[in-house]
């Protein structure tokens, strides 16, 4: 086996994991339809980050990770957490109370949401810019390819943790999903 082969082994666990918590949640809340609060905020946060997931695995089928230096591995890794524990609690748990209200667990837990997106967004950034240290050529590169894009998710999901009015809210997750979709979707299955 490839290095590559062990470290997408990796990524479709963590994913895997992920995808699985999302895929539970949502068949809980189907299950107590009748007594959930519905409303289409939280689940566009959790469109939102289920999209960050599947993009992220496409991201890692075409990098080459031959080579991956330790340091470079452990913030992957990181980010793969991060998104790891956005999709943990972005939907309710079975667990919690019979009758649930979506928009009071969506209070709950947004900022904690966005926070661990936030840390993949960084993670990602940085393990991309200490890889290209040496080489102003290739920082610009990936700055142009990739690194452009930074600012308009990160500057929202800032907006989200730190401004709790639901209107704000209202406007900006529907806003991101579909900046996700648009700046990624095209190039998804290259």
């Amino acid at each position: 086996m490839e290095i590559k082969e062990y470290f997408l082994g990796l990524l479709a666990i963590i994913t895997g994991l992920a995808i699985s918590d999302m895929v539970v949640s949502v068949h809980a809340l189907l299950r107590r339809f009748g007594r959930t609060r519905w409303d289409w905020l939280p689940m566009a946060a959790a469109s939102l980050v289920f999209v960050v997931i599947v993009r992220s695995w496409w991201i890692a089928w075409y990098t080459d990770w031959t080579n991956t230096p330790l340091w470079q591995f452990l913030l992957i890794l990181i980010q793969l957490i991060c998104m790891f524990l956005a999709a943990k609690a972005v939907l309710p748990d079975e667990g919690e109370a019979l009758d649930l209200d979506m928009m009071e667990h969506y209070r709950s837990s947004n900022r904690y949401v966005w926070s661990a997106l936030i840390g993949m967004i960084l993670a990602f950034a940085a393990a991309a810019i200490l890889n290209r240290l040496g080489s102003a050529e290739r920082m610009v590169a990936w700055f142009f390819e990739w690194g452009w894009e930074l600012p308009i998710y990160c500057v929202p999901l800032i907006l989200l943790i730190a401004v709790q009015r639901m209107i704000l809210h209202r406007v900006i997750v529907p806003t991101l999903l579909i900046a996700w979709l648009v700046l990624n979707g095209g190039s998804i299955m290259q």
